[in-house]
């Protein structure tokens, strides 16, 4: 995040030049520049890495057609494209901005920075989901094949998932306050504005 990323130093270089807003609409614009040119690769992002999760759980799925594998494969496929779809829709109207204007360029960063307060919510609920999922996945692999121990990669799934949801809310808990911050300075900036 360079300088012109932080919305403390668009108040500052805001005050310091004495000048209309201009100054602030040339670094807010070129923010938002930025930020659409990485949503493009986030989401190219998020799209291969959502194929090829899609991918190795389906040909798991064909490898072993078996109840369990099938069951396990539909669940992961639809977290997935749950996910996906969420992250597609959230992206909506936040693009570029309705005007040319320093406020219509305020106005779409606090939109940005609401959209990915949605995000760490929705993520964090899909990683609860996941670990529920999983834990009543072990308990239904275990009722299928009574007297049979678990698969080791099946135990290791599972303390997957466990792992996965530690640090899903330990990003979740950082990012929000990183993005909540980042608001209110947003909002102290849109306040000057007017």
């Amino acid at each position: 995040m360079g300088p012109h990323d932080d919305p403390s130093g668009w108040a500052s270089l805001w005050m310091e030049t004495g000048q209309s807003a201009k100054a602030l609409a040339d670094v807010l614009a070129a923010r938002v520049q930025r930020e659409r040119r990485r949503m493009v690769w986030t989401a190219v992002a998020q799209t291969l890495v959502s194929l090829v999760v899609l991918l190795v759980v389906g040909r798991e799925a064909l490898e072993h057609p078996d109840p369990y594998h099938i069951v396990w494969a539909s669940g992961v496929a639809i977290l997935v494209s749950a996910g996906w779809v969420f992250l597609l829709v959230n992206r909506r109207g936040v693009w570029a901005p309705y005007g040319e204007s320093t406020r219509s360029f305020v106005t779409l960063v606090a939109e940005r920075c609401r959209r990915r307060l949605r995000v760490v919510h929705v993520v964090t609920a899909l990683a609860v989901i996941h670990l529920f999922f999983n834990a009543w996945l072990a308990w239904w692999g275990l009722r299928l094949r009574p007297g049979v121990p678990p698969h080791p990669a099946d135990v290791a799934t599972y303390i997957g998932a466990v792992v996965l949801l530690a640090a899903v809310i330990g990003w979740a808990i950082a990012y929000r306050r990183h993005i909540r911050r980042e608001l209110a300075q947003v909002h102290e900036i849109a306040r000057h504005i007017d």
